[in-house]
């Protein structure tokens, strides 16, 4: 018996019905406000236990990045609680997905001869993460992010933070996702 040859199809990508369209939903708000007033040079979803604070420069009227990374995904009885079983579509409540929406902009730098940055550098500076913050708050309670009307969420604190000549903050978001991960 001769064996025949089955012709294998490109392999499709396997895309999540749970956490990623809630990032991308989020992301292209945060992404619209910060465009609209205070544009950042990068603006993407990152991947990873933590975002490099790579580049804050400006460059063009646009300064820093700014980011939503996917921090978990748990499957829940009782939003937010996790659940001790899980079936293809959580558990009797769901899934919980945690965001984490930053930006970072430029962090006020040494002077020539080495001084310090002056006091209105540094205000400067934090009326910049003010800003970003307020963004973030925006794009959670004012942009059309959800699934629906009913969707719940719970924020976490605005958190500042700094380092490698970048400055700015970060916020954690829980939300909670209907999806059946063998759907489609």
């Amino acid at each position: 018996m001769a064996l025949t040859k089955r012709a294998l199809a490109a392999p499709q990508p396997v895309g999540d019905p749970v956490a990623w369209p809630v990032a991308q939903r989020l992301l292209d708000c945060l992404c619209g406000i910060l465009e609209d007033h205070r544009p950042v040079k990068c603006c993407c979803i990152f991947y990873g236990a933590e975002v490099p604070w790579d580049d804050c420069s400006a460059d063009g009227g646009r300064e820093g990045m700014a980011w939503v990374r996917i921090t978990g995904v748990y499957p829940t009885d009782r939003f937010p609680a996790q659940a001790a079983t899980a079936t293809a579509c959580g558990a009797q409540d769901g899934w919980v997905v945690t965001l984490e929406l930053g930006a970072m902009r430029c962090a006020p730098a040494l002077g020539p001869q080495g001084q310090l940055p002056g006091c209105d550098a540094n205000t400067a500076a934090a009326e910049k993460a003010a800003q970003d913050a307020h963004a973030m708050r925006r794009a959670l309670f004012c942009c059309d992010w959800l699934e629906n009307s009913d969707q719940r969420f719970l924020v976490g604190p605005w958190t500042p933070a700094s380092g490698g000549g970048c400055q700015g903050g970060v916020m954690t978001v829980t939300v909670h996702v209907n999806a059946c991960v063998c759907n489609g």
